[in-house]
């Protein structure tokens, strides 16, 4: 699984600039929406102590649970307890959540936390849940196409991701998971596109690089893959399986010296097949064998491997 970009989204990311609060602010009289647009405001400028207060005041005027307990624990999301807010939230009756676009932030909030917690399965239901309450918002369909993701679900992830482009919220990271899943499902010409498109966005994600050294390397187009490992592994040099790649590639271009340098550190690494690919590598190198008999001895090698 590529966690590269799969990271525990923020509450903060999604409640701060979220589209779902512009037309909830016509529900309130002028008073209310003005502390509500103050603690926004407040919260993009960083100035948390004066979000807070804002947001108590807010809240102040509520008896039951609505959106700004939400804004109140967004506020401070680095900070709370997850197991104990999701505890809290599970507290509160239905009754007092019912309204649907409190419900829909109910349960992001929550699959929100799950992920957090790395509860996959936990966060995809309340994907789910919430999705039934409001099914435009992209976000949603961005932690639920990950939670898929991490299950290596990627056909389920696809269509997930897809939605999730149609809003403007993190484009370039969605679109290199996007990537990644249509080359888990070996969609290697939409996996190609996509990283050729965003590859340059990410120069410091090895992942991304390497990914798009593994595109290359389907369509055969060995150089450039190898252009790419190499920028995974300056970004990563301890990644035994990314040296094992680039030196299966250099094989394959005949670079046989290079390539025994990369095979040799995956074997230091107790990288299985490493060591059999070392071995034919070797052979090329003492003249024992051609390049051409030594790619036919890996094509078997990696053949009686799948077949085992």
């Amino acid at each position: 699984m590529d966690e590269g970009l799969f990271k525990r989204l923020n509450l903060r990311d999604f409640l701060k600039d979220s589209p779902f609060l512009n037309p909830l602010k016509e529900h309130y009289p002028d008073y209310l929406r003005q502390l509500l647009e103050r603690t926004l405001d407040y919260w993009n400028q960083r100035e948390l102590e004066k979000a807070k207060e804002h947001i108590a005041t807010f809240n102040s005027n509520f008896d039951g649970f609505q959106i700004g307990k939400l804004i109140e624990l967004a506020i401070d999301f680095k900070e709370i307890d997850a197991e104990k807010t999701i505890v809290y939230l599970d507290s509160i009756p239905e009754t007092q959540r019912e309204e649907t676009s409190t419900a829909f932030a109910f349960h992001f909030v929550k699959a929100v936390l799950y992920f957090s917690l790395w509860d996959i399965d936990k966060a995809r239901d309340e994907c789910d849940k919430a999705i039934s309450f409001d099914n435009k918002l992209g976000v949603t369909y961005y932690l639920r196409g990950t939670c898929y993701a991490l299950r290596e679900l990627h056909s389920r992830a696809i269509p997930d991701y897809k939605k999730a482009l149609k809003d403007d919220y993190k484009k370039n990271e969605i679109t290199a998971n996007l990537a990644y899943s249509y080359l888990r499902t070996q969609n290697h010409r939409k996996a190609l596109r996509l990283h050729k498109r965003i590859v340059d966005k990410f120069p410091e994600n090895d992942k991304v690089q390497y990914n798009t050294g593994l595109c290359f390397k389907r369509f055969k187009k060995h150089k450039k893959a190898v252009k790419y490992f190499n920028k995974a592994i300056q970004l990563n040099p301890e990644n035994a399986g990314y040296k094992l790649t680039r030196g299966r590639v250099l094989m394959r271009l005949k670079r046989h010296k290079e390539a025994e340098s990369d095979l040799q550190f995956a074997f230091d690494s107790s990288n299985q097949i490493s060591g059999a690919l070392l071995r034919i590598n070797s052979e090329v190198l003492e003249n024992k064998i051609s390049s051409r008999q030594a790619n036919k001895k890996v094509l078997d090698l990696i053949r009686n491997k799948n077949s085992s």
